[in-house]
């Protein structure tokens, strides 16, 4: 008895289930496809559009550094520089001041010297340590140190 009214119950079922789904989810609809090849190809177009700037500024980039460089040698001609001038000077003062480092230096070793004659020896003061801390070891770990 209960096979007659399970197999009834069973293929009513599978019926509604079957007539109650309005398309099959297994696979894509036509629309769908569609719609996913409009996207890939507006996807596609960014990208070539991205490209091409980039391309439009790699082509830009050495002629603005053309423009610099031209800018800056200008500017250099411009100026009343001479660097073996420049050079000079620098070594000149360097010579100076060389020159006047050994002759400062004497002066400061004679000063040393006289102050180390008249330097009196201070006496060291070593305290003396009576007292202890000690801690029991165990209480440490535990994290109580009374």
């Amino acid at each position: 008895m209960k096979s007659k009214f399970c197999n009834p119950v069973i293929f009513i079922g599978l019926f509604f289930i079957l007539v109650t789904i309005p398309g099959s989810y297994g696979q894509d609809s036509i629309t769908q496809k569609s719609q996913m090849l409009d996207i890939k190809l507006q996807l596609l177009d960014s990208k070539l559009e991205l490209l091409d700037t980039k391309i439009k500024l790699w082509e830009a980039k050495p002629k603005e550094l053309d423009l610099k460089l031209t800018e800056l040698s200008s500017k250099i001609n411009a100026m009343d520089f001479n660097p073996q001038l420049m050079t000079k000077k620098v070594n000149e003062i360097d010579s100076l001041y060389k020159v006047s480092q050994k002759q400062v230096a004497p002066l400061e070793s004679h000063q040393q010297a006289v102050v180390e004659l008249y330097k009196e020896p201070v006496p060291e003061f070593i305290p003396v340590y009576n007292s202890t801390i000690s801690f029991d070891p165990v209480r440490i770990l535990e994290g109580t140190f009374s």
